[in-house]
């Protein structure tokens, strides 16, 4: 069996009108949230990167002096602290200078402590490298001079500030720019190593949540579906495996070649298991039923519903279904096992008892899986001579479903 037609066949054997629909819910919310409720906003963040101390004394020394710009810090019990400040722009929309107010610029602020230097450390592309500016408000605050940001674009700024000892300098944002209340400020290593794994799933607007419903969704779906097409295929390379097997040991029990026909019919078998077997012998054992449905070759088969279907749960399947049994029929005809007369058909006699004689051999194996099959039907098999030598396998062993 071709790739192309195993794909086709796992219509049968998964329910995909479920998977339809609920992607077909996903999709649909997916589009309502993108047309009505998506709106690309840009969102200006600092991230403080590190806050380091600029000297580390452990040992009280009474006559040690730490001097700076002329004054004895260590006596008035303060401190000098580096800070490095991320300046970035994590929305969905450019930051442009539109954004910026000139009268009420956005800025941040160094709590408890005197900002001693600021300066531009770097930036993410060459145009921040040179457009990035910020400006002194008092000793405790800089404004940031309106800019161009883009998208996932930054620029670094350096603080040197003097503060308490013991007291760790807080950064804080002033105003804002145009399409968020506020700006935020996070600590990139309390983010990363303090908060928990429940608080970082959650974390997030509605927006985002409904974003990672949907982007879970159909990850899930795709998964699903890669793994139920892997199982096909598995199962259908286990059980072609399991078939092969049993006409080894057929041919060996019989002594002989197959011939033409039993050939072309056994090929079949290794797609499509022992229900086509039976199905087919059920087929061959009513000549004038099989007469009827071949003189419906020449028509479309959608214009006779009472072409023999068994129970299929939807239109899709019984139009596949109907093919199915319209190729079934010319497979009959072109693989010689049946011969059309004007007076109706004849069948390969020799061929059709080989057929019961494998059925009959395959009861030693799958015994369950074969009276299942037959059920439907009402029938058993007739004696057929021979039948004991075929039926003596050294072992059973599970059969292809």
């Amino acid at each position: 069996m071709s790739t192309w037609q195993k794909l086709k066949n796992l219509d049968q054997k998964f329910s995909w009108s479920f998977f339809g629909l609920v992607f077909g819910v996903l999709s649909l919310g997916v589009g309502v949230y993108f047309g009505v409720f998506y709106e690309k906003k840009p969102r200006l963040r600092y991230e403080i990167l590190s806050s380091l101390p600029v000297y580390d004394v452990r040992e009280d020394i009474a006559d040690l002096e730490i001097t700076f710009k002329g004054e004895n810090i260590r006596g008035q019990h303060k401190m000098l602290s580096l800070i490095t400040l991320k300046v970035c722009n994590v929305g969905n929309a450019d930051i442009v200078k539109m954004h910026f107010d000139e009268n009420l610029l956005p800025g941040f602020s160094v709590s408890c402590s005197r900002i001693i230097k600021a300066e531009i450390l770097g930036a993410s592309e060459d145009y921040l490298k040179q457009a990035a500016h910020i400006k002194p408000i008092n000793e405790t605050s800089y404004s940031i001079e309106p800019m161009m940001i883009d998208v996932e674009q930054f620029f670094l700024v350096k603080l040197l500030v003097l503060h308490d000892e013991g007291r760790k300098p807080t950064i804080s944002s002033i105003n804002k720019i145009s399409g968020k209340t506020k700006i935020d400020v996070i600590e990139e290593q309390a983010t990363t190593h303090q908060v928990g794994v429940v608080r970082r799933v959650f974390q997030g607007s509605v927006a985002v949540q409904i974003i990672r419903v949907l982007a879970y969704g159909f990850g899930t779906l795709i998964v699903l579906g890669v793994l139920a097409i892997f199982s096909a295929f598995l199962s259908d390379s286990v059980n072609t495996q399991r078939r092969k097997r049993y006409l080894k040991r057929f041919k060996e029990a019989i002594s002989r070649d197959f011939t033409e026909p039993e050939g072309a019919v056994f090929s079949r078998y290794l797609d499509r298991g022992e229900t086509y077997l039976v199905e087919l012998e059920t087929q061959l054992d009513d000549p004038e039923e099989l007469a009827a449905s071949l003189a419906l070759l020449d028509e479309k088969a959608d214009a006779h519903p009472d072409v023999s279907l068994r129970g299929h749960p939807a239109p899709n399947v019984i139009k596949y279904a109907r093919n199915q049994r319209r190729r079934d029929l010319e497979f009959l005809i072109s693989s010689k096992l049946v011969s059309r007369t004007t007076n109706g058909v004849i069948v390969d006699t020799a061929t059709v008892e080989t057929i019961k004689k494998f059925i009959v051999f395959l009861m030693a194996f799958v015994p369950k899986r074969i009276r299942e099959i037959r059920e439907p039907y009402g029938s058993e098999s007739e004696p057929i001579a021979e039948a004991e030598s075929l039926t003596a396998p050294d072992q059973q062993d599970g059969g292809p479903q």
